[in-house]
């Protein structure tokens, strides 16, 4: 059996969420899985996953189109305590006019550039010590009231973050990195409120 789980956090979900869109990208690989629709923002709150989770079969499959609605929680639980150490939960963000921007976290201070794309996707390009490029990040941005959620794929964040660690000498960035390095295809950032 396929089993296919949409959900969002709420109906008028941000383009690409989308009950809809979710359902398409799982028929467009699945025609025959059966698709569970949930409606919930808690982690807590899905009666309908967790009805699902007792049906499945060893031979069965469980198909999501983003792996923020199967398991955000659990991941973002894992990656905190990497957070908290490395100081990135206070992680400070400044952005000139000349699109060179600032970020300050307890172990580093990098700097760079943000290039923005005819699509809208932003570029950070890293540097350190005011020389030492550490390379070109891809990020989605997007707004929540006095909130940016800005994300970075993983897969070339991991690389940044070696170098960061081998220049820091941090372990804790080091951990989490090899730590993402199981995450593949996820996208993992932060919550800045504007000061």
């Amino acid at each position: 059996m396929k089993y296919g789980y949409a959900r969002v956090s709420t109906r008028g979900q941000l383009e690409g969420n989308s009950i809809e869109e979710q359902i398409n990208a799982i028929h467009s690989l699945y025609e025959d899985a059966e698709i569970i629709v949930e409606s919930y923002s808690g982690a807590k709150e899905r009666p309908l996953f967790n009805r699902m989770l007792e049906q499945v079969q060893k031979d069965d499959y469980v198909i999501v189109t983003k792996l923020d609605r199967f398991c955000r929680s659990t991941i973002e639980g894992k990656i905190e305590p990497y957070y908290t150490r490395i100081g990135l939960t206070n992680l400070v963000l400044t952005v000139a006019e000349d699109h060179t921007f600032t970020m300050k976290a307890k172990m580093a201070t990098l700097k760079g550039t943000i290039t923005q794309d005819e699509k809208g996707e932003l570029t950070f390009n890293f540097s350190a010590l005011k020389k030492i490029s550490l390379g070109k990040v891809s990020a989605k941005a997007s707004k929540a009231g006095s909130t940016l959620i800005l994300t970075f794929d993983v897969s070339k964040l991991i690389s940044l973050m070696e170098k960061v660690s081998s220049i820091t000498g941090n372990s804790s960035v080091k951990a989490l990195s090899k730590m993402l390095s199981s995450y593949d295809g996820l996208y993992l950032g932060f919550k800045l409120k504007k000061q």
